[in-house]
């Protein structure tokens, strides 16, 4: 047989082969006017909009183009611009060319219309998203006055909503630009309903407008009722303000300092507040007016392109450290175009891979006297180095060579600057490792048309060319497909590989067109793409084509984790330069992505792909340069003297910890004890740092204060603290301590404070007359006009609203003597509400008891605008004398312009985790009033709380516990004075069905019950019971035992004591075995009810005061006790009664004696194996310690001692920093779990199985006798190892 006739079968056969997969192939045709000046996809979803701005038709796909249908609901001929909502893929807008316009929120298949009081701005963009709030939008509009001596005054007007344009009002008149600061999704630490304004100082109409050197920028919490000019540090106003912008993390403003000049400054701020002047190397370029873009940068950088002059399009690329301040070069000699559009991309999915296009002859470029030359360089290191790419391969495989030299050609790609395709040039972010670019191999970029196309799929380190020609590419199934069609000429087919451009198969259209967009989803995950293409031979001048591949597949992946060979994913590693691991923030990016040979789909639609992260030792790349220091050449030297505190210096030969120049890039992950420690600090010489303070306090004491201390507080997850004298006085510390500042010192009393619940940069002092908050911890403070003087007569005259952080409720006393008597005057609290953090009030109700917002506690189902106040239902008379006017209990959405009553007598009302709980009066004829719980999880339904028929409530009784997934309440058995106990009940999971859990637990007279539950693990609690009722009713002495529960309250048992004392001494006092067990003193005898056995960052640990015997003996007599197993085991870890503190998640137990004056405290830090003291005072001054804080999440190593110097009235606070304790941080190896510093451990439940809830859990603790500290707060649990076989225990009741 000849060898042409062999060529002809095969032919056949391959065009066979084609034709059945072609028949896999499903394709619709739809034909239109015009190619879309605007297409995109609904994020997540197959619901795609098409906008023809010509004929001002707006049309919508529900199956990702397959059919199309004009949206009707929008008035012809109005539509001018269309708008994605870029926080909420539900949303997008339709802005008309007057003053109506139209929105959808829910994808376009209903549009809404509303109006605007002007017509949309000459300018883009006309709308502006808030990246929390997706109803929160800024309106761009342009309003012209007409008449007046000027003739016509036009200026632009920025317009706000709240509610998604059900409602606008005016924002800023002759504003150039607003945006909400929080603009990024990344960008967190703004205040919710801030807004910064660029805009004239002295505004002057249009001209004002233009007039730049008169810019400043302005920035408002309350959309300017109150503003302040933003002077980035400066002590003078500053002007020339050109833009603010939101770039991830960053805000940054362009500042044009001189007007004569061109040079500009950039202000960067990572918080709307500080701002500092970027600072570029001493050779940089000045930036210049409209000279400089900001790229596509990370959370951990800038990347700013500034024009190396005005008279060309070249620029430099540099790049900052983490805050933005230090700028180093990165690339030199960038292409850019006029609009300022640099050549520059990022390769999407994987971190620190980037493709830029410089000008190799820049010198004659900027000269005049030649044309750009372009070349394409690839960054593998997040723009420290950049190289051509050189390992570039024909169709067969063979590696391109250069007739000119191996080194003097390169592949090189067109780029954003000359876009032919919607979104990212060369990437998508699921098809991960797979690049596509048009370009050419030689010493330069040849133009498109005579390009050529080219494929790699290990992210860039090898190309190969796949297609003579430019062409239009495009990626899906996560880069399972490739797609290609001709973009030099008409054609009537398309290509498409499934193998990831081994083999290409091609596909017949049926008909010629001039391809102009090919397209998929967003995400590149689905198999269905949308080609769309003018034609000649059709009605229609356009023609849009849905191409459907997902049936060329024979059946769906399958990732076989254990078997690699079988698994149809392999493992992909990011940036594999090396033979070990390619590492970018401390870690290397491994992807599982399907083989190039597999015939299955990957069917992961709209879904991201799966990463994993590797950790890597630590290297030079992990570092940059510390505050104060700067790069010079590879190295960080220092610029300015180190911020030290006075106690360490004593002369000028005396020695500090200073930085060694280095810090770990904020978000790095890099193993620092397997590699290189930068960071650790360097003993320097007193005298060699500049402006050093020598004087040495004897000890850290802080001034004395005037009175004992009321108050005392650290705000959430800071170190900051505020703190109230019994006098009056406010003191603020900014440092756990270290300092104190006498706050609002001529303002007179200050009655309490308290703190935001939700916002934990703010608190609010109260005086009897008015309000001062704080907005930044305590360092300044301002007046809140309040309507009348806070309430005295409850604990809180505010409530917080936990999503919209300005909306406050307030009570107050309202008094209207009418003779002599305060107590027959007309006094009464009433209750108001603001939406404005206080700057504004509306009332609510008169004679109220308390007002709370609907959505408080964790209760997620309620109204936004909800509210709930307990009433009085006779409103007159004085409020204090009230015996029989009932209380009432209502709730309104409305703000009390109409409310409805809910319970018309009760006692009171609470809301408990997911819990709002009502206790409810209820009386019936010849019978004495009772109680009755009303549980409810939404605020609008309620259901009685169904206890044993025997149980008679009454007010005084009963004692709601700290409750999550289920409620514990105890109601008192007995009563009777210094004898109190009752029952503890525990409820189902939504809090309606009530069953005893621990008969006699004790109380004492004032409801505090003896009851804690362990924080951090669910299910485990401590209880005291009194085990003598009987005798205890006579008047004996409570005896009371100590029992715990791990399974919710279902079983009970005592706590196991220890065999020895931590002297090594049997326990004599008991018989092992029968009545020894372990007792410690609980909440009913704490000073500070906020002093509890556990902390939830310290897992597994407890500590406490007690003792081993039959039952609890005094507080004097006892001894400490730790466990570290959850409460399974304990041991007594000192002699002695002492207050107690964890600190470093548990690493760290510091004890202080509360019974005697002292000057030492106790410090462990392997769990009481073994102690060491530190005194912090002289035995002089020793202290009667009141009690000792730390950082509520327990991750600090400070602490601050209060209380009073022995033989004086003097109220001091210490502070004690334990940081230079452990000069090694803990390590925490997941590779390598059995060669760090933490151990897996699960807690036990009441069977002794490693199962609590149903499900074995395993936590992180470090190893007991490691000498490091932990730092960062960890994630706790680790991870659910597995579900338990269901026990009895398992189950709750049904009723």
């Amino acid at each position: 047989m000849s060898s042409t006739l062999l060529w002809f079968q095969a032919l056949l056969v391959f065009i066979s082969l084609a034709s059945v997969m072609a028949q896999n192939i499903k394709v619709e045709k739809t034909g239109f006017d015009r190619v879309p000046d605007k297409l995109f996809y609904f994020q997540g979803s197959q619901v795609a909009l098409w906008f023809d701005a010509g004929a001002r038709v707006l049309w919508r796909s529900s199956d990702q183009g397959k059919a199309w249908t004009r949206v009707t609901d929008i008035a012809e001929n109005e539509p001018s611009f269309l708008y994605e909502h870029p926080f909420d893929n539900e949303k997008a807008y339709v802005i008309g060319k007057g003053k109506v316009h139209w929105k959808t929120v829910d994808r376009g298949a209903s549009w809404q219309k509303f109006e605007t009081p002007i017509e949309p701005a000459a300018t883009f963009p006309h709308l502006s998203f808030h990246a929390e709030r997706p109803n929160y939008v800024l309106f761009n509009g342009f309003k012209c006055n007409l008449g007046g001596w000027t003739g016509m005054d036009c200026h632009g007007e920025f317009y706000y909503t709240l509610n998604n344009f059900e409602e606008t009002a005016l924002l800023r008149s002759q504003a150039t630009y607003c945006i909400w600061s929080l603009s990024s999704a990344a960008f967190e630490t703004a205040p919710v309903k801030e807004v910064m304004c660029v805009e004239p100082a002295k505004k002057s109409g249009m001209a004002s407008m233009l007039e730049y050197e008169e810019l400043h920028l302005v920035q408002s919490e309350d959309f300017f009722k109150n503003e302040q000019a933003v002077n980035f540090g400066s002590t003078s106003e500053v002007r020339g303000v050109i833009a603010i912008s939101a770039v991830n993390r960053f805000l940054v403003a362009a500042i044009k300092p001189k007007p004569s000049e061109p040079d500009m400054d950039l202000q960067i701020s990572l918080d709307g507040e500080n701002w500092h002047e970027a600072i570029f190397p001493v050779d940089a370029k000045l930036v210049h007016e409209k000279a400089y873009t900001i790229v596509e940068s990370t959370g951990t950088s800038l990347l700013v392109d500034v024009l190396d002059s005005a008279s060309s399009t070249v620029g430099t690329l540099y790049k900052s450290n983490s805050n933005g301040t230090f700028f180093v070069k990165s690339l030199e000699n960038t292409n850019r175009n006029q609009l300022g559009i640099v050549d520059f991309e990022r390769v999407q999915g994987v971190e620190g891979v980037m493709v830029a296009n410089v000008v190799s002859n820049a010198a004659q470029v900027k000269a005049g006297s030649a044309k750009k030359a372009l070349q394409t360089r690839m960054s593998f290191d997040d723009g420290a180095t950049w190289s051509p790419i050189q390992k570039v391969y024909d169709a067969q495989g063979t590696l391109l060579k250069c007739s000119d030299g191996p080194d003097k050609c390169a592949l090189h790609l067109h780029s954003v600057t000359t876009p032919r395709n919607n979104g990212q040039v060369f990437t998508s972010k699921a098809a991960v490792g797979v690049m596509m670019g048009v370009g050419s191999y030689n010493d330069h970029l040849l133009e498109y048309d005579e390009s050529d196309t080219f494929l790699s799929t290990d992210g860039g380190l090898n190309w190969k060319l796949v297609r003579m020609g430019a062409h239009k590419y495009e990626f899906g199934d996560m880069g399972a497909l490739l797609v290609l069609v001709d973009d030099e000429k008409e054609i009537d087919h398309i290509w498409w590989s499934k193998n990831r451009g081994n083999t290409w198969e091609r596909y017949d259209l049926g008909i010629s067109i001039r391809a102009r967009y090919l397209t998929t989803d967003p995400t590149s995950s689905s198999s269905k793409f949308l080609l769309i293409g003018s034609s000649r031979f059709s009605n229609e001048r356009v023609q849009s084509f849905y191409i459907d591949l997902s049936g060329v597949f024979s059946h769906k992946c399958e990732l076989i984790e254990n078997n690699e060979s079988k698994s149809d994913f392999e493992r992909w590693f990011a940036r594999d330069l090396t033979s070990g691991p390619d590492c970018l923030m401390g870690h290397e990016q491994m992807f599982y992505r399907r083989k190039a040979d597999r015939d299955c789909y990957v069917g992961l639609d709209f879904q991201p792909p799966v990463v994993e992260l590797k950790e890597c030792p630590c290297t030079e790349a992990d570092y940059e340069c510390d505050y104060n220091f700067v790069r010079d050449g590879d190295k960080c030297v220092r610029i300015g003297p180190d911020v030290i505190t006075k106690d360490m210096c004593t002369s000028r030969n005396s020695v500090y910890p200073s930085s060694s120049g280095y810090r770990l890039i904020p978000g790095n992950t890099c193993n620092a004890e397997k590699g290189k420690k930068l960071d650790e600090p360097v003993d320097r010489r007193c005298g060699d740092n500049e402006d050093a303070s020598y004087a040495q306090p004897p000890r850290p004491t802080q001034p004395m204060f005037d009175d004992e201390i009321d108050q005392f507080v650290y705000f959430k997850e800071s170190p900051a603290m505020l703190l109230r004298l019994r006098n009056g006085e406010l003191w603020s510390s900014g440092e756990h301590g270290i300092g104190w500042k006498h706050v609002l010192q001529d303002k007179g009393v200050i009655r309490s404070f308290i703190m935001h619940e939700f916002d934990f940069n703010r608190a609010y002092a109260l005086t009897d007359e008015t309000i001062y908050v704080t907005s930044n911890q305590g360092a300044q403070w301002e007046e809140i006009k309040v309507p009348l003087a806070p309430t005295k007569h409850i604990a809180l005259a505010l409530d917080f609203h936990p999503l919209e952080k300005d909306w406050l409720l307030f009570i107050g006393d309202s008094t209207t003597v009418s003779s002599q008597s305060e107590m027959s005057s007309d006094c009464h609290s009433q209750a108001f509400y603001s939406q404005d953090q206080g700057r504004s009030w509306r009332p609510i109700a008169t004679y109220v008891r308390s007002c709370l917002w609907g959505r408080g506690g964790t209760m997620e189902n309620t109204d936004e605008n909800s509210i709930f106040c307990e009433e009085y239902q006779e409103k007159k008379g004085n409020q204090r004398s009230f015996i029989s006017n009932r209380l009432s209990f209502t709730s309104s959405n409305n703000y009390y312009s109409s409310s409805e009553t809910l319970f018309d007598a009760i006692v009171g009302v609470a809301v408990f985790g997911k819990f709002m709980v009502i206790a409810a009066v209820s009386t019936f004829l010849f019978l004495p009033p009772s109680i009755f719980l009303h549980i409810s999880m939404d605020g609008k339904t309620f259901a009685q709380a169904a206890f044993p028929a025997s149980l008679n409530l009454s007010p005084e009784a009963f004692t709601i516990m700290e409750s999550a997934n289920s409620m514990w309440i105890h109601v008192s058995t007995n009563t009777h004075h210094g004898s109190e106990y009752g029952t503890i009940f525990t409820s189902n999971s939504n809090g309606t069905y009530f069953v005893a859990s621990l008969e006699n637990a004790n109380r004492n007279e004032i409801g505090i019950v003896d009851f804690e539950k362990m924080q951090g693990i669910e299910g485990i609690a401590l209880a005291n019971r009194v085990s003598n009722p009987n005798q205890a009713n006579m008047g004996d002495p409570k005896k009371l035992v100590t029992m715990k529960t791990a399974d919710a309250g279902a079983h009970w048992f005592p706590l196991t004591a220890p065999q020895k004392d931590s002297k090594g001494k049997n326990y004599d006092n008991c018989k092992r075995g029968v009545d020894c067990n372990l007792h410690l003193h609980s909440y009913s005898e704490r000073r500070n009810t906020r002093d509890l056995f556990s902390l939830s960052s310290a897992v597994g640990l407890m500590v406490g005061v007690g003792n081993v015997g039959p039952s609890l003996s005094t507080y004097r007599s006892g001894d400490m006790f730790l466990t570290r197993d959850a409460g399974k085991t304990w041991n007594e870890v000192y002699k002695g009664a002492h207050l107690w503190e964890f600190a470093d998640q548990g690493a760290l137990l510091i004890l202080v004696d509360d019974e005697d004056p002292t000057n030492v405290v106790k410090y462990t830090t392997n769990e009481g194996i073994s102690w060491q003291e530190y005194a912090f005072t002289t035995p002089e001054k020793r202290l009667k310690v009141e009690d000792i804080i730390t950082q509520p999440d327990g991750t600090s190593q400070k602490y601050v001692i209060f209380g009073t110097e022995y033989g004086s009235s003097n109220v001091v606070a210490y502070h004690i920093d334990f940081s230079a304790l452990h000069p090694t941080k803990c390590k925490l190896d997941l590779s390598h779990p059995s060669d760090d510093d933490f151990e897996l451990w699960s807690p036990e439940d009441t069977r002794g199985e490693a199962c609590l809830f149903g499900r074995e859990t395993k936590y992180y603790r470090r190893i007991q006798d490691r000498d490091c500290y932990i730092g960062e707060k960890l994630v706790q649990p680790r991870e659910e190892v597995r579900n338990c076989a269901c026990q009895q225990e398992d189950y709750e009741w049904q009723v």
